[in-house]
């Protein structure tokens, strides 16, 4: 029950960026401005899920689980890193590095889309491409999107390298210019970046 309400409310919140980002408003709103509207999406959805964990395991912490149904804790119990003992903590860690990866795709997108490619340059969007399954528009699969984030973590573990690994210093300069890149956690945009348009 819980986990459906939750659901429906992050759909909602994506098809309402969606509907904003196809609306006149949005063709005459500057790519930082865009950017703070994803982020505020994505930080609410980031709230519901924290909110749904916690509801969640304290119900299940009462008599009888509560008012979860069988099915609905199946379900949470087959989500990856879902563990009633630990209160979600794990989970919540998956989800928000997903939540961050989503973000990141969509920035990359945003950048893409603005006048000459905003800070994207020939490297950068080639380095894109040529991740498999990477495409500028539409949805995303679990499995494109595990594709994408083995491809950063490869980055991450050459860089952690001695001498970092097979990545040379332009390489190592180059990803660090990509938008909202860090070597270690979460992929993010820094308050203080905004998409500078050429």
């Amino acid at each position: 029950m819980i986990y459906d309400i939750l659901d429906k409310r992050m759909r909602l919140n994506l098809h309402n960026f969606v509907r904003w980002k196809h609306s006149t408003r949005y063709l005459h709103t500057s790519v930082s401005n865009q950017l703070l509207q994803l982020r505020k999406t994505m930080a609410l959805q980031e709230a519901q899920v924290t909110a749904m964990v916690k509801s969640a395991c304290a119900e299940y912490a009462k008599p009888n689980h509560g008012n979860l149904s069988a099915e609905t804790i199946g379900r949470l119990e087959s989500e990856e890193g879902w563990d009633w003992t630990d209160g979600g903590k794990e989970y919540l860690a998956i989800r928000r590095k997903d939540l961050a990866l989503g973000t990141w795709i969509i920035l990359q997108r945003l950048e893409y889309a603005s006048t000459n490619h905003g800070r994207l340059s020939t490297w950068h969007i080639q380095k894109l491409q040529k991740i498999r399954g990477w495409r500028w528009g539409g949805n995303f699969s679990l499995a494109e999107l595990s594709l994408m984030a083995s491809w950063i973590e490869k980055q991450r573990r050459e860089y952690a390298k001695p001498n970092h690994g097979h990545l040379s210093k332009v390489d190592v300069r180059k990803l660090e210019s990509f938008p909202g890149w860090t070597w270690s956690g979460p992929l993010y945009w820094r308050e203080e970046e905004t998409c500078t348009q050429k």
